[in-house]
């Protein structure tokens, strides 16, 4: 996860998924037409585009493990309430938001003799 990203568990047929985003899994989204930057500008006025969401959730769901397609995502999203498809939308544009500055991130490994990097000591000279 490097700390940019929060894993993120969505809930498929009464099981849970939990992946860890990527900038790798945005792109691969992205590459498929889909443009993230106007999915959560859609996500902000209301207006999602049901087979983008139905696409995100597919992708998301099969990096977590699940046997999903997007057909499969579309139609949950098209068979459930309002409260069901908040249900899902809110972990996917979780998903593709960084980690705020507040949140905790996973703390800095430590160094070890071979990773740092530190200065040689002088030697001592010795006395003649």
């Amino acid at each position: 996860m490097a700390g940019v990203f929060r894993d993120v568990t969505i809930e498929w047929e009464g099981e849970e998924y939990t992946f860890s985003p990527s900038n790798r899994l945005l792109r691969s989204i992205e590459g498929q037409g889909i443009n993230i930057a106007r999915f959560l500008a859609s996500f902000q006025t209301g207006e999602i585009p049901a087979s983008h969401l139905a696409y995100i959730l597919a992708a998301f769901l099969r990096a977590g493990g699940a046997n999903v397609t997007e057909d499969d995502a579309y139609k949950a999203l098209m068979t459930s309430d309002e409260d069901g498809i908040a249900k899902f939308a809110g972990p996917v544009v979780m998903a593709m938001l960084p980690q705020g500055p507040d949140e905790k991130k996973p703390a800095a490994p430590a160094l070890t003799k071979s990773s740092a990097r530190a200065k040689p000591k002088p030697r001592a000279r010795k006395k003649a």
